[in-house]
């Protein structure tokens, strides 16, 4: 917020610092004539101004206005800067007095501001960047204080991790130190993606249905067969037997395939939901059957 001399408009005030150079170069060329050459003037010219030298009366002067200008308009830290200036021993002495009573008044004015961010538990931040109306101030927090102009300001907090916070604050001149505290609050953490229940799991549920259904339907056959063949016991032959044994087996077969298709398929669901996974679910028809292929990548 602070600025060198090149903060004075050098349009402005225009003819008052063309009659402040002006004087300063009169007084600056008739300091250097002596009597003698006074009266030979008509006999010789007067020295040449040196052009550097007028460069310098002229940043002076307008170092000079930019002081008032800047300290009524509230702007204390250029005010100072631009007192400093022409206030340096290459200005002249009838600026320099004045310049150097301004910056020090205005020295004893202008405020410090101390800021502070805080987490959700009340722990200091650090690495936090604040902006003041709109204009980086602090890249990081280190507890220091920093001179800011006095007036009404907007501060922006912002900090990896955390939502970033706005505070307004009127900064009172000629206080030496005040204080802004602010408790940032955590980023919410992302919903996680809902997972999709692999088709896999499903086609397995399905195959567990059937066999299920299988496994009810053979057994109650085998059962029924079993009842009828009791009434030629024990003279039956070993034909009538032959049905049943095979209803029985197929009967075993399909629980055994229903319950470990019911199985896999409570997992893969279950899986699918902690971590997405290459699945892939294959029937393949063959001469001895059907093949059921399911491979999983890790």
């Amino acid at each position: 917020m602070a600025s060198g001399y090149p903060s004075a408009s050098v349009s402005s005030g225009k003819v008052r610092r063309a009659a402040i150079a002006g004087c300063l170069s009169l007084v600056t060329l008739l300091g250097t004539l002596t009597p003698s050459r006074v009266a030979c003037a008509d006999d010789s010219a007067a020295p040449p101004v040196d052009a550097a030298s007028l460069e310098v009366k002229n940043r002076c002067a307008d170092a000079y206005e930019a002081t008032q200008r800047e300290r009524a308009a509230g702007h204390l830290l250029a005010a100072r800067s631009d007192g400093i200036f022409c206030a340096q021993a290459s200005c002249p002495d009838v600026l320099r007095e004045d310049c150097a009573k301004w910056a020090g008044e205005l020295g004893s004015s202008i405020p410090s501001l101390v800021l502070e961010a805080r987490g959700p538990n009340g722990e200091l931040l650090s690495d936090v960047r604040v902006q003041a109306d709109g204009a980086p101030f602090k890249e990081r927090l280190d507890g220091r204080s920093r001179e800011v102009d006095p007036g009404r300001h907007r501060f922006r907090f912002e900090a990896p991790g955390f939502i970033p916070s706005e505070r307004e604050l009127v900064v009172l001149e000629g206080h030496e130190t005040q204080r802004l505290s602010v408790t940032l609050a955590l980023l919410p953490k992302p919903a996680l993606p809902r997972r999709r229940v692999p088709v896999a799991s499903y086609a397995l549920a399905g195959v567990g249905v059937v066999s299920l259904a299988s496994f009810a339907y053979f057994g109650l056959s085998g059962n029924h067969k079993k009842s009828e063949l009791g009434s030629c016991e024990p003279a039956c032959s070993r034909q009538l037997r032959t049905p049943i044994q095979r209803d029985y087996l197929v009967a075993d077969v399909s629980l055994g395939v229903s319950l470990v298709s019911f199985a896999l398929s409570a997992w893969l669901a279950l899986a699918s939901q902690r971590a997405p996974k290459d699945q892939e679910l294959e029937v393949r028809a063959g001469s001895q059957g059907a093949l059921l292929a399911y491979t999983r990548g890790f």
